[in-house]
């Protein structure tokens, strides 16, 4: 299914249900952030839609976790790079209330 893709994470919860299948070619992604409990923003990818899942790490070599978004009013959020086709997206706090996302396949303007 092309772009827009629609996930959500749920109150109570820090990981997007249900995941999202990412059609290819996709060079980035563009996530519109609504206004959220204050944490940051990661994307996940895995090797089938069941997983495992492992967190996008930064292209500096440190190992650490790209965070799209740290914050909570609204953003709109670039992920530089599709890992595989299968993501989604992981908080570093628990949400309070059920927050939608709606994720857009991202290509440079000639």
């Amino acid at each position: 299914m092309p772009s827009p893709y629609y996930t959500a994470i749920l109150s109570g919860f820090s990981t997007s249900t249900p995941g999202i299948y990412v059609d290819r070619p996709a060079p980035a992604l563009t996530i519109l952030v609504p206004s959220q409990t204050a944490a940051d923003l990661r994307v996940e990818y895995g090797a089938t839609s069941a997983g495992p899942y492992g967190a996008l790490v930064r292209q500096d070599g440190s190992g650490v976790a790209y965070s799209a978004w740290s914050g909570s009013a609204p953003a709109t959020a670039v992920v530089p790079h599709v890992g595989t086709p299968y993501a989604r997206l992981t908080t570093g706090a628990t949400m309070t209330t059920t927050v939608s996302y709606t994720i857009l396949v991202t290509r440079a303007y000639p």
